[in-house]
């Protein structure tokens, strides 16, 4: 009987015996070999589990590559910077031989970068702190250049905003703006509300790395960031209710004065729309009518089409139309619907600057509406590219006068005495613009580009070294937006000859560039020259918008007999 008592397995295979049919290996007639009882058989065991294991996964990893395309792409050199430097703190510590110092570690879409700090403010100096996004970091840069503070006192302006930062990435640098004891905090947050990132640990963006080479992996760690920056929220309720806790919690956490502004938005920044919108053929009929004199027509059209499906675009186009025949209380209206409708989420949402004001005068914050500050200096009341260089980031001369505004609120609260150094600032916002604008073959920034050449009215030499400097298919964009911008100058000849310069370039704005001259043509009464360019845009293209406007040209009879066609 003790011989047959089983003996114990060692502590490192016991996950083996699950079962008593496993342990009953273990009950052997003395005299049975090694590898019945363990040893060698147990090695034997696991090589051929290893083994079997590695032919599933290879198995796997072939059926994968056959039915699920790669996932994961690599990322844009500058976006994938941006996410690493912003996975940790915003700064981090260096002690020296003079001290402990707080260096800025994010540098990719910053306007202040390389910022190196003392741990320990001196005396004579107030700290004030700037948070949230990019356009408090553009703030902060100017505040700190034009701050004069009293004599014997010192103003050490840091700014914490994040270039293309999200609630969630303004959520985890609370704590560490708490750290730095401030004076006062600025904080103007609101154009990102939409905006997210993944952030990783850097070993997983090397693990990444592999992914993209190995199916299985790409798919058991699940999508990774886009390609590009930026990727947006969809749904509005719920990122306004995280918008809500996070001032409250800001409210929670922060114990010193906090001035919060509003955020700016230019109203006359077109929305972006995808093909179904701008090529819808009801749509694409109204633009005809309204290129043909028949404005009214086409203005009451387009209102049927709003009441029906209030498209940001359509909306946009509608407040543009009255504003041109003088009702900006009409044309305000349609102008903010087509804001907060807009798909691309670039502008701040009406509720943002509600929200925000709420809870300023709930939690005894200082307020600076920018907003409507912005909108005082506009005419008519509706901001556009008199105080804007693209969709929401301000030129000089709004910017100046913000920042001035800010210094002297700071004066009356934590600095007597704190003034802003005389200037007007240098105008370079064109310039800027054009540097920092991204046409491509996107169609939808071509109306930013006109109307800021509208409002600019840059000189003709300015305009040629822009288009002399970029690369051929830049410039045939920015040919297309300085076209439309004389056009409505009145410079008609300078409009069609831009255009037959954009067409003469060859490149994928050929198609626009035809139907921009179609569109000229037609409010020249020109019309058989304007369908021709409309076939031209239209032939060998399968595009909605193209062959919306051959059909417009007969369906409305908007065009004469060609023998009573006269050439002006």
């Amino acid at each position: 009987a003790k011989s047959r008592t089983r003996s114990a397995p060692p502590d490192w295979c016991r996950w083996r015996l699950s079962n008593g049919e496993r342990a009953g290996r273990w009950a052997r007639e003395p005299g049975t070999p090694a590898s019945s009882r363990g040893g060698r058989g147990v090695l034997n065991g696991r090589w051929r589990f290893w083994a079997a294991a590695a032919a599933g996964v290879l198995l796997l990893e072939a059926a994968l590559r056959i039915s699920h395309p790669p996932i994961s792409k690599p990322l844009e050199p500058h976006y994938e910077q941006f996410l690493l430097e912003n996975a940790g703190d915003f700064f981090r510590s260096e002690i020296g031989s003079n001290g402990q110092w707080l260096v800025q570690t994010p540098s990719a879409y910053q306007t202040i970068s390389g910022q190196r700090i003392a741990a320990l403010l001196p005396s004579d100096a107030r700290r004030v702190v700037f948070f949230g996004e990019d356009s408090a970091d553009n703030l902060a840069m100017l505040t700190r250049d034009l701050a004069a503070p009293p004599a014997g006192q010192r103003l050490e302006v840091i700014s914490m905003a994040v270039g293309g930062s999200s609630l969630e990435l303004a959520r985890r640098r609370l704590d560490e703006l708490s750290r730095l004891k401030p004076d006062a905090v600025i904080v103007q947050f609101g154009h990102n509300l939409f905006l997210r990132h993944r952030f990783f640990h850097p070993r997983l963006y090397r693990l990444r790395g592999r992914a993209r080479r190995s199916r299985l992996l790409d798919v058991l760690l699940g999508p990774e960031p886009r390609r590009r920056f930026p990727e947006y929220f969809s749904g509005p309720k719920e990122r306004l209710a995280a918008y809500s806790q996070f001032l409250e919690e800001m409210g929670a956490r922060l114990r010193v004065p906090v001035l919060a502004l509003t955020s700016t938005s230019n109203m006359m920044a077109p929305p972006l729309s995808d093909a179904l919108d701008a090529g819808d053929p009801e749509y694409v009929r109204t633009l005809v009518l309204h290129d043909a004199g028949r404005g009214d027509e086409a203005l009451r059209r387009l209102e049927a089409l709003v009441t029906m499906r209030p498209t940001a675009l359509w909306q946009f186009t509608l407040g543009d139309w009255h504003l041109q025949r003088g009702n900006p209380a009409q044309a305000r209206l349609h102008l903010l619907a087509a804001r907060n409708r807009d798909r691309g989420r670039r502008l701040a949402h009406t509720s943002v600057n509600k929200l925000l004001r709420a809870a300023a005068a709930r939690q005894g914050w200082i307020l600076l509406d920018a907003e409507r500050l912005v909108e005082a200096a506009a005419p008519n009341g509706i901001a556009g590219f008199e105080s804007f260089i693209d969709d929401q980031h301000l030129n000089e001369t709004a910017l100046d006068a913000l920042a001035r505004k800010t210094l002297e609120l700071l004066g009356e609260k934590i600095m007597p005495g704190l003034g802003a150094k005389p200037g007007v600032p240098e105008k370079h916002s064109f310039r800027y613009a054009l540097e920092n604008t991204s046409i491509g073959t996107d169609a939808s920034a071509l109306p930013t580009v006109t109307q800021l050449a509208l409002a600019e009215r840059p000189s003709l030499t300015v305009m040629r070294e822009a288009l002399d400097a970029a690369d051929p298919q830049l410039s045939a964009g920015l040919r297309l937006a300085f076209a439309e911008a004389a056009w409505r100058r009145g410079d008609r000849p300078t409009a069609l000859r831009l255009n037959e310069e954009a067409s003469r370039l060859k490149t994928p704005w050929e198609r626009e560039a035809a139907l921009q001259r179609g569109r000229f043509l037609l409010r020249l009464r020109r019309c058989q020259a304007a369908r021709a360019a409309f076939a031209s845009a239209a032939a060998g293209s399968a595009g909605v918008k193209e062959l919306s406007f051959l059909q417009a040209l007969d369906d409305e009879r908007v065009c004469p007999p060609t023998s009573a066609v006269a050439r002006p």
